[in-house]
């Protein structure tokens, strides 16, 4: 029997909605993972604007001082302030912070919220790695934030959408496969997938979903352009 989320979060990009079966699923976690300007964060403004044009509220945790309201500017051309109105943003710049605010994430989520971002969820955990007595404690505290998110997101019945920096691992004499950052306990968490990749063709981006409830819609792909509008079907 097909899949049958409790309702989705439209990407306002048909194809990626055709290959996700109508968006981000509400009540579970989406990690959208790919290499540096390939669209993670467009693709996460674009949901909350869609989110905010449903006059839904957003929670948007801005971990790598990622969010632009120019870039917000251009995807919301002709209604910004309306849309920028519901999109709370949190600007953290620690990993204990990033702690602190996702285990107090209830105090957040109103019944109006019908998203939240995590952006980038690997940036400020990346940065504690440096430390090689701390690694154990950061995987250990990054499970936790994950395994918060995921009771948030069944609790409240929100689409939760985190992204991911990426890293290659080393397959021998086989090209190095790209993985997102804490991929076991990422990809552990995470029940929906979408790996970003660029195309050979500027601004062309190769979406692929790798993990979704619905096995049938497992390994689907489509190609993508990443403009000034945002992500939008390549015509």
């Amino acid at each position: 029997m097909p899949h049958q989320p409790i309702g989705c979060v439209t990407t306002n990009c048909p194809s990626l909605n055709r290959m996700m079966g109508g968006g981000l699923p509400k009540g579970e976690i989406t990690l959208v993972y790919g290499a540096s300007n390939t669209g993670k964060t467009t693709l996460a403004l674009q949901c909350a604007a869609s989110v905010s044009r449903d006059n839904r509220k957003v929670l948007y945790i801005d971990c790598e001082n990622s969010f632009s309201p120019e870039r917000l500017a251009q995807i919301a051309a002709h209604d910004l302030h309306a849309v920028s109105s519901r999109i709370f943003v949190f600007k953290l710049q620690s990993f204990r912070e990033q702690s602190l605010l996702i285990e107090d994430l209830d105090r957040f989520v109103s019944k109006n919220v019908a998203l939240i971002v995590v952006d980038t969820i690997t940036s400020l955990y990346r940065l504690e790695l440096k430390t090689p007595w701390l690694v154990f404690s950061s995987n250990r505290i990054l499970n936790r934030q994950l395994a918060y998110l995921t009771q948030t997101a069944k609790a409240h019945g929100v689409a939760v959408l985190i992204t991911s920096q990426v890293h290659n691992t080393i397959q021998g004499d086989a090209a190095p496969l790209i993985e997102p950052v804490a991929t076991r306990v990422l990809k552990f968490w995470s029940q929906n997938i979408l790996q970003i990749t660029a195309d050979l063709k500027p601004s062309v981006r190769k979406v692929v979903l790798e993990k979704h409830a619905d096995l049938s819609l497992v390994g689907s792909s489509c190609s993508i352009l990443l403009d000034e509008r945002g992500i939008v079907d390549l015509s």
